[in-house]
């Protein structure tokens, strides 16, 4: 399925009513999709996870590749953070924030993440967030 397509189907779902939450979906390509809110929904196949937040796709994992690529789209809103969070957590990753400069960071973090987070940026623990970042589930990043 093309991307799109896939665009096209998120703006189509974008319009369900606001307050179904419970939708659920599986189309005929074999794509399903879940309302995690009012704004927001997931969409996966056999190869991709998608998590959308209002029109842009903020979170792709592509399980075949093992990577993440993370997209905030310009908005560095606290609900946007939130939604790739709840994604991360599930993979030991966590974006954290400092002086309105994202990271990522692996294994948690830990409360005292800020205190040493030159050495930790240069010992490769931390990276800093850019739009449309792709990273893998090594640590490596994919783009630059």
């Amino acid at each position: 399925m093309s991307k799109n397509i896939l665009l096209i189907t998120f703006y189509i779902m974008s319009y369900i009513k606001k307050n179904d939450f419970d939708f659920n979906y599986r189309d005929l390509t074999g794509y399903d999709y879940n309302r995690i809110s009012a704004s927001a929904m997931s969409v996966t196949n056999s190869t991709n996870e998608f998590i959308q937040y209002h029109n842009t796709v903020i979170v792709e994992f592509n399980w075949i590749n093992n990577t993440i690529k993370l997209n905030s789209n310009g908005w560095y809103s606290p609900t946007t953070k939130k939604y790739m969070n709840d994604f991360l957590s599930q993979l030991d990753m966590y974006i954290q924030q400092k002086d309105f400069t994202w990271y990522i960071i692996k294994n948690g973090g830990g409360i005292q993440w800020k205190k040493d987070l030159e050495k930790r940026l240069d010992s490769g623990d931390i990276i800093e967030y850019f739009d449309r970042i792709t990273i893998d589930l090594d640590w490596n990043l994919i783009n630059n």
